[in-house]
């Protein structure tokens, strides 16, 4: 696929591989997860695996404090995991 440019010509800058990635790439996480959680104003792994385990627990049906700290646990070593591929 072509890169975006910028009005000069240039490329556009790409991203973190993280940032690209939808919160649905973190293990956990599947499709009414990720509604709940973008109801709550968490829309990136990044906002995921920054959020409290309070807030994030409001995001799941059963309201369980274990599993949003897994979730934001494994948001976090997806993130990690992209550094390191970024880092070559």
């Amino acid at each position: 696929p072509e890169r975006a440019r910028e009005a000069d010509g240039e490329p556009v800058a790409t991203q973190d591989r993280a940032e690209e990635l939808p919160l649905t790439a973190v293990k956990g996480v599947g499709p009414a997860r990720f509604d709940r959680l973008i109801e709550l104003g968490i829309d990136s792994i990044e906002e995921l695996a920054a959020a409290s385990g309070e807030l994030v627990a409001r995001a799941l049906a059963n309201n369980s404090l274990k599993v949003a700290n897994d979730l934001i646990k494994a948001a976090g070593q997806l993130l990690e995991e992209q550094k390191g591929d970024s880092r070559g």
